[in-house]
């Protein structure tokens, strides 16, 4: 007699018995990615995964499509950036929403920019917009040309959005 699948995860204590599972195109995965030279992220590599930026140097880091997996993309800064910036840009006609809360360094408060309607990078700089080792954003696929975005980072400065227009064509 055959047995029920058992997924098993460290996340969770027991096993979690399915029955009678559809499955089409699941995507779970755990574990870190480091990021430490421009990389163009896969659904089938990256989703669901979280990736560490790793250099100092800053890296770029280029979503896939958005079309509406729900595919969730999650990324922190292990290294403070000291030279370009950490940036997260989408291709095509695809553009963020949602906010970004930085804590300021000079006033013990915190700050949430909104992402604009056409914004189409995060640019963590290392200083006023983010980019300091424990920053994390978060990115998600929920919509044709959508993009759901926030996080949390540090600013040094006068801190400015991580939320940048313009940049892809």
């Amino acid at each position: 007699m055959p047995q029920d699948p058992v997924i098993y995860s460290s996340n969770l204590q027991d096993g979690l018995r399915l029955t009678n599972p559809t499955l089409t195109s699941p995507v779970l995965q755990e574990g870190v990615i480091a990021i430490s030279a421009a990389t163009t992220l896969t659904a089938g590599t990256h989703a669901g995964r979280l990736m560490r930026f790793s250099t100092a140097a800053g890296v770029t880091v280029t979503l896939p499509a958005a079309t509406g997996t729900g595919n969730r993309y999650r990324f922190v800064v292990n290294t403070t950036v000291t030279s370009a910036a950490d940036i997260i840009a989408v291709v095509g006609d695809d553009s963020f929403f949602g906010n970004i809360f930085t804590s300021q360094d000079s006033a013990d408060t915190v700050v949430s920019w909104t992402a604009a309607a056409d914004s189409d990078q995060i640019s963590l700089n290392g200083t006023t917009t983010g980019g300091i080792a424990g920053d994390y954003i978060e990115v998600t696929d929920i919509a044709s040309d959508r993009w759901l975005a926030w996080g949390v980072t540090s600013g040094t400065g006068i801190e400015a959005t991580p939320f940048l227009t313009g940049q892809v064509s």
